[in-house]
């Protein structure tokens, strides 16, 4: 999703962020969405996903200066905060959430 924001951030564009329909406090049913959607796909197929999109993030990051990251309203679109904000929400803090599911995921497993 934050690709696609950028992409059409890059257009001039306003972005439904999260997802069109949706706001930051309804994440959780978008979630549910997004998961209900890719529950049946082959954990091959999504670490191969995974491992893209993050190249593409990560080449994303390069192509952009310590300014232009971390500078709050650069860019009409990220609102009152930086390209950097979102990026770190899209990453790290992304990885580190799912990261904490997964690990409850093997707790309860290994429980029954």
């Amino acid at each position: 999703m934050m690709l696609n924001w950028h992409r059409i951030g890059s257009l001039g564009q306003k972005p439904d962020m999260p997802a069109k329909g949706y706001t930051w406090k309804s994440t959780a049913l978008l979630n549910q969405k997004l998961w209900a959607q890719n529950k049946d796909r082959p954990l091959a197929e999504a670490l191969q996903l995974f491992a893209e999109s993050h190249l593409e993030v990560f080449q994303l990051i390069k192509g952009h200066s310590e300014e232009e990251l971390f500078t709050k309203k650069k860019y009409p679109w990220t609102g009152s905060t930086s390209l950097a904000a979102y990026l770190i929400s899209a990453t790290s803090s992304h990885y580190d959430w799912a990261l904490k599911l997964i690990r409850k995921a093997i707790k309860i497993k290994q429980s029954k």
